[in-house]
């Protein structure tokens, strides 16, 4: 049993200051909560971004006829509410699309066969990275998944040691 300090707790619930839990060296991050321990993976940002901003599917924002005295013209109407509604679906699959990539591509772990069997009960054809990302949720309270995606992140930021090794290599830098 893992027990969680008041403070830890205090940083799971606001999602930051939970670095303590990263082994950099190792490259792991354990669960405060239930002790489990993934080994990280650094994640191509470009990759993430290309996702984040992929635009397709994205719903247009509509319009509505407006009298210019007289003379009938069309403009944006963001406030639309099927259009508010729309939006935040597509926002919310954009950010379910960024998580399994963060969860998929940034933890090596592997997804027993029987996992795969109980998820095709529910969602038949899931595909592998799915059944990867649900699995790796099933192992962490939902609590806990920003300091993990903080951890993840923190696999791609520049290191004292990766600069100095960098700015070695340009000639004048010594």
């Amino acid at each position: 049993m893992v027990t969680v300090s008041p403070i830890a707790q205090k940083q799971l619930e606001n999602g930051v200051g939970l670095t303590h839990l990263v082994n950099p060296k190792a490259r792991t991050w354990t669960s405060p909560t239930t002790g489990q321990t993934f080994k990280l993976k650094p994640i191509s940002l470009g990759l993430m971004n290309r996702i984040r901003s992929d635009i397709s599917g994205k719903p247009k924002i509509p319009t509505i006829k407006v009298n210019y005295g007289g003379e009938w013209g069309e403009e944006p109407n963001p406030n639309d509410p099927i259009y508010l509604e729309a939006l935040a679906q597509w926002n919310a699959d954009v950010s379910n699309r960024t998580a399994i990539f963060l969860f998929t591509a940034g933890i090596d772990i592997s997804v027993p066969g029987d996992y795969r069997a109980e998820v095709e009960q529910y969602q038949p054809g899931a595909s592998d990275l799915e059944v990867k990302y649900y699995f790796i949720t099933t192992l962490i309270p939902s609590a806990e998944y920003d300091s993990l995606t903080n951890a993840l992140l923190g696999q791609t930021a520049p290191t004292e040691v990766g600069i100095a090794e960098a700015t070695a290599g340009f000639p004048g830098s010594s």
